[in-house]
């Protein structure tokens, strides 16, 4: 079983809950841009670059 979280490349998209305040996976929610957190069942997801969202809100 492999524990080890892998982190993404800078450019690559990744999806921030801001309840989490961690990257996460996330469902997209009908034809607009929504997203549900898989952990928390949260709607206050962001979306971008793992280099915007570090620079964003992961610096805390």
């Amino acid at each position: 079983m492999n524990t080890e979280v892998e982190v993404p490349v800078d450019s690559e998209i990744v999806f921030y809950c801001k309840k989490c305040s961690e990257v996460v996976e996330a469902d997209r929610i009908g034809q607009k841009y929504v997203y549900k957190c898989k952990t928390c069942s949260s709607k206050e997801i962001v979306f971008g670059t793992y280099r915007s969202i570090k620079g964003c809100f992961m610096k805390r």
